[in-house]
């Protein structure tokens, strides 16, 4: 150990060092028999000083050992790399369990993993420690499978349960030693088998591995390539993709069954020709429970998560956000596309038909009006009897005595006045059309609705009066129209939910569909979040929540996409007299990146993310998001003409309805005050009922 760290002063080392014993008896001793040791560490360092300048090494290099083979990397391997800028050396103890390793072990393997070393030596002896060591670095990922790994050659590490590792760790070269008695039947020389994994053809089920040369006195017999790509050529072999049917990326085709459409179908459809592989779709038969499947209590997970976990399927197709609840689960490609994430909530209208005509002037303005109308009704009748008294000598009548409704006529002489006084009376005082406050109000409502007067007055004073009056109800009849003719031609306002704030602050109940929705407002800091997470609980089944949503009840978080397609699929059911009723936030809560999901430290992904990236760089990939969503609208589009509905002409029928029972009021009024009042007064006579109205006419 010293000897290292003299030879290499300038070099970043990493040393654990744990206590020495010796190696494996059985394993170590039968090595020994048939073979020469110095001879074995002399020839083995040679051959692994040759392999490190064929894998091209420029800056790290880890180094995984036992005491066995501790002395192969002495001072004569880290003289022949003076390139190296950073080297690791891990020492093995014979008893440690790979599979629960110690802490420091730990330590420096995540500092190799930070450092992407580019080549890396695992030289223990013993099968089944080396078997332990790799399914705890696949496990935990604290080495990178994509890196250059020199293994030792041992039985134990290709039994069946760990085959998926070799589906995994591409790169790799066995060494496999071949002694002079049984291989090369020369006396004391020592040889050496390279093997590496036959991918594709691994995806069989079968480990059959291929040989890449044999090592034997300082050279290669047979060279050929020992590290190159073999996942640019798959050679037509079947991928498994599981599918999860997820707007806009996957959508199940209903024509046939287990095809698919949609964005990341596409996707890999395009990159399937280019690796020359074929995509099996299949669709994981407990997808209902959940989303794209969740976590038991045993730490197992079902759906599609469960199909990646359980390592069933190669790819994954299914709207996958690219989130750390995911990459703990699996690899993930690099986005091909983004998502704004919002909600689908209800919405309201100021749309009450009843009241369009009413509508056009606001509370003040009508308030004025009417206010207007019996001031002017008052003035008319003012000016009627003061020109009365100053003309014809007439007094002025109390004004209270306007409101004494329904007042007991007293007439000192009941007598009836001769005809001959009427008609000196009706000769002395011609009357007008303002002399009875009643009409004035009548009249100056009829004006009011553009109603011509029976005739002008005949007093100048209330001639001028009465244009002036004309010109104020001309303005007011002008604005009521064109404010009228506006909101007829308009759409009525939609009052919605626009805001995270505003949804917050509302009643509404939300809901999400999946765990890792509700974690990440449960992991949220500000206010608003938490509000959200406090009112947002967990659904198995957005399609039962579109009806809270419709009843104004429920608020429901997805992506804009999904969402759209749930206001379609749902718009004959969730219609209203109002029209549509919902409505799909502007605010995005989260634009996420999607991206296509891998088998944990699948080997496929760095030639997937380079032909997806050259997707992406041409276009298509939007192109294909279009395409998939072109029938899906955005926002409801406004009328693009001023049409008339039932709905709106309304309205008209609710007004005409309004003055027929005004009309029928005012009747029944009439009826009771001439059965109650007129034939009850002293000078009406039923064969002469004119005498009584000329009497009142003289009276007034």
């Amino acid at each position: 150990m010293k000897q290292l760290l003299k030879v290499a002063p300038l070099l970043a080392v990493a040393l654990i060092a744990l206590p020495t014993c010796r190696s494996d008896e059985r394993i170590g001793n039968a090595i020994l028999k048939s073979l020469d040791y110095s001879n074995y560490a002399s020839q083995c360092q040679k051959l692994i000083i040759k392999l490190v300048e064929k894998s091209k090494v420029q800056s790290c290099l880890t180094i995984i050992t036992d005491g066995f083979h501790e002395e192969i990397w002495g001072t004569p391997f880290f003289k022949k790399q003076p390139h190296l800028v950073s080297h690791f050396i891990i020492r093995i103890h014979d008893s440690e369990d790979m599979l629960n390793p110690d802490y420091k072990t730990v330590r420096v393997l995540k500092e190799v993993r930070r450092k992407n070393c580019e080549l890396i030596f695992i030289f223990i002896l013993n099968g089944i420690q080396a078997k332990r060591f790799l399914i705890f670095m696949d496990e935990h990922r604290v080495l990178n499978t994509r890196s250059k790994f020199i293994l030792l050659y041992d039985h134990r590490i290709f039994t069946k349960d760990v085959n998926y590792i070799w589906r995994r760790i591409l790169s790799v070269i066995f060494v496999r030693t071949i002694d002079s008695q049984n291989d090369l039947k020369e006396q004391n020389m020592i040889g050496f088998e390279l093997i590496t994994v036959p991918f594709p053809n691994i995806f069989k089920g079968t480990f059959v591995g291929k040989s890449l040369g044999i090592w034997f006195n300082g050279r290669l017999v047979k060279k050929d390539k020992l590290f190159f790509d073999k996942t640019s050529n798959l050679q037509g072999h079947e991928l498994k993709v599981v599918a999860f049917e997820h707007i806009p990326m996957v959508l199940k085709k209903t024509s046939a069954f287990n095809e698919y459409a949609g964005v990341e179908v596409e996707i890999v459809k395009a990159i399937s020709q280019v690796m020359n592989f074929t995509a099996l779709y299949y669709q994981s038969h407990d997808t209902t429970d959940e989303k794209w499947g969740r976590k038991l209590l045993n730490g197992s997970y079902t759906g599609l998560l469960g199909e990646m976990v359980r390592r069933q399927a190669d790819i994954a197709v299914a709207d996958l956000h690219l989130n750390q609840y995911h990459l703990d689960l699996m690899d993930l490609s690099i986005p091909h596309s983004s998502e704004c994430l919002t909600f689908l909530t209800p919405e309201s209208t100021t749309d009450n038909s009843w009241k369009t005509f009413i509508l056009p002037l606001s509370v003040n303005m009508w308030t004025g009006v009417l206010v207007s109308l019996f001031f002017a009704g008052a003035v008319f009748y003012a000016i009627s009897c003061i020109h009365r008294s100053i003309i014809y000598g007439k007094p002025i009548m109390n004004p209270l005595a306007v409101f004494r409704i329904g007042r007991k006529f007293h007439c000192e002489n009941t007598e009836r006045p001769s005809e001959r006084n009427v008609e000196q009376q009706r000769h002395n005082y011609r009357s007008d059309i303002f002399d009875t406050f009643s009409n004035c109000l009548l009249l100056t409502y009829s004006m009011q609705l553009q109603v011509a007067l029976p005739r002008m007055p005949h007093d100048w004073p209330l001639r001028l009066v009465t244009g002036w009056y004309w010109t104020y109800c001309i303005q007011v009849v002008v604005i009521y129209r064109a404010s009228l003719t506006a909101i007829l031609a308009n759409p009525s306002p939609r009052i919605t939910i626009d805001t995270l704030d505003e949804l917050a602050d509302s009643s509404l109940i939300i809901g999400a569909w999946g765990a890792q929705n509700k974690d990440f407002f449960n992991a949220a800091f500000d206010e608003t979040a938490q509000k959200i997470a406090d009112k947002l609980e967990q659904i198995d089944d957005p399609d039962k929540s579109v009806q809270r949503i419709a009843n104004g009840k429920y608020a429901y978080y997805d992506n804009e996409y999904f969402l759209r397609n749930l206001r379609l699929e749902r718009t004959l059911e969730i219609k209203k007299d109002d029209g549509e009723v919902l409505h799909i936030m502007k605010e995005c809560v989260l634009n996420v990146p999607v991206s296509i999901g891998l088998e944990k430290n699948s080997p496929l992904k760095p030639n997937i993310d380079k032909y997806l990236r050259r997707l992406i760089e041409a276009g298509l990939t939007d192109k294909w998001l279009k395409d998939s969503t072109k029938h899906l609208l955005a926002e409801e589009q406004p009328p693009a003409e001023a049409l008339m509905d039932l709905k709106k002409f309304w309205s008209s029928l609710v007004v005409l309805l309004f003055g027929y029972l005004m009309a029928l009021i005012v009747l029944i009024g009439e009826c009771l005050h001439f059965k109650l009042i007129v034939k009850t007064h002293p000078m009406y006579d039923r064969y002469n009922p004119r005498a009584y109205y000329q009497f009142m006419e003289h009276r007034h």
